[in-house]
């Protein structure tokens, strides 16, 4: 496997938008990148949603009105996000957030 130095970096900063949606991501290389909600909604890879696309039982989100409701790190390597359509599973390793900025 092919290892890219920005998949090392680690971000400096991490800031939730006044409005709840977007994150605001500064990284260690000085590049910001602003990741909208909806986006990050849409790239959720917890159980709950993988199955609730997987079997159609859960209606899609309305991505264009989803807000992020908290923000915790996961030790050294993620960020885990709750989302106001009450998905509270999603956990965001950098290289991803870094991939979907790029």
């Amino acid at each position: 496997m092919i290892v890219r130095e920005w998949q090392l970096m680690v971000p400096e900063e991490i800031k939730l938008v006044k409005d709840r949606a977007s994150l605001e991501i500064r990284w260690s290389d000085g590049v910001t990148h602003r990741l909208g909600a909806g986006t990050l909604r849409a790239h959720c890879y917890s159980a709950t949603a993988i199955r609730g696309v997987e079997t159609s039982a859960a209606a899609s989100p309305d991505l264009d009105a989803t807000r992020i409701t908290r923000i915790e790190t996961v030790g050294a390597y993620a960020v885990h996000l709750s989302f106001s359509d009450g998905e509270e599973r999603g956990i965001y390793p950098w290289p991803l957030l870094r991939r979907l900025g790029e």
